[in-house]
């Protein structure tokens, strides 16, 4: 890696406290690239995060469609249960979480991303803080989620890492985060 950059090219892992602008991991590795071609957010059902922390208590996560439908008891659609519409949305290949908030408390496990999905904070950039947060990681991204992106966030203050990329993660792109404050960076 350039020097000054912070990165380690050994252990695919960027430190606890930087700025990705564009990152992707590849078969071969990794590498800094800007994205050229059709944007990736233009597939699948959208969903608006408005729920300012990550309950679940949505009765139906079958998909995206049914949150919207019924987003529960509180009326709000949180993180978490996008995710898990999105993780369990047959009918579209590739769907978009986006933000109607400009916070989110991270108090609970966010469900791993096992499908083909799009987080874009770029309507609001949120602050995903992670305060006392000591899960596994705030993102995980594990087989099936291969050419997922997350993009346009600030991932702060968590016990954890930031966001953990693991099995058939081939082509997750991961851009215009701020990452800050938490145990670690973003691990593969």
């Amino acid at each position: 890696w350039p020097e000054g950059t912070g990165m380690m090219a050994s252990t695919g892992l960027f430190p606890t406290c930087c700025t990705v602008r564009t990152f992707c991991r590849m078969a071969v590795g990794v590498a800094l690239f800007s994205w050229v071609g059709p944007p990736l957010d233009a597939y699948g059902a959208m969903v608006t995060v408005d729920g300012l922390d990550t309950v679940m208590d949505a009765n139906n996560l079958s998909s995206i469609a049914a949150i919207v439908n019924d987003p529960g008891s509180d009326g709000k659609i949180s993180l978490a249960e996008a995710i898990a519409a999105a993780n369990n949305d047959t009918a579209d290949p590739f769907d978009t979480i986006l933000f109607g908030v400009s916070s989110i408390n991270i108090t609970g496990d966010l469900p791993v991303i096992v499908s083909r999905m799009v987080i874009d904070g770029s309507t609001m950039n949120p602050i995903l803080n992670g305060s006392g947060y000591s899960g596994t990681a705030v993102f995980e991204l594990t087989n099936g989620s291969n050419s997922s992106e997350i993009k346009s966030l600030r991932i702060e203050n968590s016990l954890t890492t930031a966001i953990l990329a693991r099995g058939d993660t081939v082509s997750c792109i991961f851009r215009d985060l701020v990452i800050v404050g938490n145990a670690q960076g973003i691990e593969f």
